[in-house]
């Protein structure tokens, strides 16, 4: 091999490797963005889409920009445009690198989203440093899908001057007591009406959180939607009875003629019936409550503990959580997987509760920190926290029309709760 050869085989094996390093995105056009603000020559870039407005991460994102030397760019989203918008993006191949999102979409989208590379984080190390709740959406496969980073616990609210008018000093720690009080509550006026509901359970058509509720309800009694390999499992042998009872009990209260009977199709939703002083108790996510005394700030109210099943010695919660994961085919793979264990980490996760970003960490070692413990509940809301359970629900819109179909063919006298999820689950093959 003479001179010529070996230099023109050299200037080959450099061009593969310049080739192979731009595609990774580790150089290319992004490196060396210069920010228009200060001038200041960043690295690399990683591109971030998300639902909240930028001003909830700013402080995070300028702090990242300046310790990683890597500019973050941001573009905020409608929720109900996201998974479009997105599919649109990638089509074009000007996806984002990152989202930050809410759990539910993350489990919608695992055909979109890469899995984390062993070296940044294994299972066994995720479940040590997250709450229980998290491993059910964010490890399949003995993979991890994302970083939980906060959760939103659903939660009870009570108006308190309807309590006190009824002689009712605490709000309800279990399913029997929800019964009793809204009971005494509830003002039912000729043919039907509902003057005062006691609790806003019993359908499906005005009641948006139906199916977390169910969920709930399937949790505390060991229950579940869908089994390991997203199949609907309700009428399960193991699950039959466990199911029936839950939408039994849950339809009780938007069927007329039951005692539980305080809800009709015909109210407004909870959360404007209660802002009314309409509502006894309804169930709902703790980042209302800010909105809540918006609307209305003569409204006497708090907030308790989800109820109980009766006899449960462990309690079990339910919450939403808001999580990063890093999208297939992003060409930045490297800076992207860093920023979301960062955002993810205990600086980030402590750096967004002081921005008031999330209420709850699901970091285990920020639980007692004093970035959460100034929060007046932490004590309530860390007990939430590391008792919160999420159901199996990989095919999340699939579930939410077969529990709505369930729940309105009980509630409307047509069918009994076995009958009604044997035919609503036949649906669905």
């Amino acid at each position: 091999m003479n001179i010529v050869q070996v230099i023109v085989i050299g200037l080959c094996i450099i061009a593969v490797i310049l080739a192979i390093l731009f595609w990774s995105g580790i150089i290319g056009p992004q490196r060396g963005t210069v920010d228009p603000g200060g001038g200041q020559a960043f690295s690399g870039e990683v591109r971030v889409w998300g639902t909240l407005p930028s001003d909830s991460y700013i402080d995070f994102f300028t702090e990242y920009e300046a310790s990683k030397n890597i500019r973050v760019s941001y573009s905020q989203h409608a929720p109900e445009k996201f998974t479009e918008e997105i599919v649109r993006a990638i089509a074009r191949r000007e996806g984002p690198d990152v989202v930050l999102i809410d759990i539910d979409w993350i489990t919608s989208n695992y055909d979109i989203l890469t899995p984390t590379p062993p070296e940044v984080m294994q299972p066994q190390e995720f479940r040590n440093t997250f709450i229980d709740a998290s491993e059910v959406d964010l490890v399949r496969e003995d993979k991890i899908w994302g970083f939980p980073i906060g959760i939103d616990p659903l939660v009870l609210y009570w108006n308190k001057d309807i309590f006190n008018a009824n002689s009712i000093p605490l709000p309800p720690k279990n399913w029997n007591e929800v019964l009793t009080q809204s009971n005494t509550i509830k003002r039912i006026k000729d043919g039907g009406v509902v003057g005062q509901a006691g609790i806003a359970l019993g359908r499906s058509r005005n009641i948006p959180l139906y199916k977390e509720i169910v969920s709930l309800l399937l949790l505390q009694l060991g229950g579940s939607i869908e089994n390991q390999a997203g199949e609907l499992i309700l009428n399960s042998p193991s699950n039959q009875d466990v199911g029936g009872r839950v939408f039994r009990f849950f339809t009780d209260f938007g069927k007329s003629g039951t005692e539980a009977y305080s809800w009709t199709t015909a109210l407004p939703p909870p959360r404007v019936l209660f802002s009314q002083g309409k509502l006894g108790m309804m169930l709902d996510y703790l980042s209302y409550e800010s909105q809540l005394r918006e609307q209305n700030p003569h409204i006497s109210f708090d907030i308790a503990p989800l109820p109980q099943p009766q006899g449960n010695e462990v309690p079990i919660y339910y919450a939403t959580t808001n999580a990063v994961a890093v999208l297939v085919g992003s060409p930045n793979i490297a800076p992207a997987w860093q920023f979301a264990k960062s955002i993810s980490g205990a600086g980030g996760v402590q750096r967004l509760l002081v921005q008031h970003v999330i209420n709850v960490p699901a970091r285990r070692d920020q639980l007692n920190t004093l970035a959460f413990t100034e929060n007046p509940r932490h004590e309530l809301l860390r007990t939430i926290a590391l008792n919160t359970r999420r159901p199996i629900n990989t095919h999340t819109q699939r579930n939410s029309n077969l529990i709505a179909d369930i729940i309105e063919a009980i509630a409307n006298g047509q069918l009994s709760s076995e009958i009604a999820i044997s035919q609503a689950l036949e649906k669905t093959k």
